[in-house]
C-alpha cells in the first residue's frame, strides 16, 4: 500500500491542475501560506498532515457540490420558463 501511495500524483499538484488553481490561490482558499502549500507539492503524499489532506478533499467535495448546485438552479430556471410558456 505504500508503494501505491507513493506512485499516486501529488495532492496539491493534482488539484491545482483539476480546478486551474495556482499554489497561491490553493492556499488562500485552505487557509495556509503559500510556500506552506508549494513545499507540500513537493512531497509524497504519505509525507503531507492528515490536517492538509482533509483540507484538500473537503475544498474539493465543496467544489463539487457547488457545481451541482449551479446545475440545478440551471434546471430550475429552464422548468420554469419552460412551463411558462
Amino acid at each position: 500500500m505504500p508503494e501505491e501511495i507513493e506512485k499516486e500524483e501529488n495532492i496539491i499538484k493534482k488539484v491545482c491542475r483539476e480546478y486551474s488553481l495556482t499554489y497561491k490561490k490553493l492556499a488562500e482558499e485552505l487557509g495556509y501560506s503559500e510556500s506552506s502549500i508549494r513545499n507540500l507539492a513537493l512531497k509524497n503524499n504519505h509525507d503531507i498532515t492528515i490536517n492538509v489532506r482533509k483540507s484538500i478533499e473537503l475544498y474539493v467535495k465543496n467544489r463539487e457540490l457547488e457545481n451541482k448546485i449551479e446545475e440545478f438552479m440551471m434546471l430550475k430556471k429552464l422548468l420554469i420558463s419552460f412551463f411558462k410558456t
